[in-house]
């Protein structure tokens, strides 16, 4: 399994919005957006059973326009 972080994303979006995105790579176990008191911190954490969907997923989709703001997606800290 491999987790990835996720940054700048527009605080509207929805946990289920970010899993379809990531999803279009591959299979996804986990996704969510960190939040304090139910609102967007505009970050969070996707996790791939698959290190090879992972690494697409950065190659992919880290710069990529998502809802009107360029996410940031890489390898999450252990």
């Amino acid at each position: 399994m491999k987790k990835l972080f996720f940054a700048n994303v527009n605080f509207a979006a929805s946990d289920e919005e970010l899993r379809e995105l990531f999803e279009t790579i591959g299979p996804v176990k986990r996704c969510n957006i960190i939040k304090t008191d139910g609102r967007s911190r505009g970050y969070g954490f996707v996790e791939y059973a698959d290190e090879l969907d992972a690494s697409r997923a950065i190659d992919d989709l880290n710069g990529q326009t998502f809802m009107g703001r360029k996410l940031l997606v890489q390898e999450g800290k252990k």
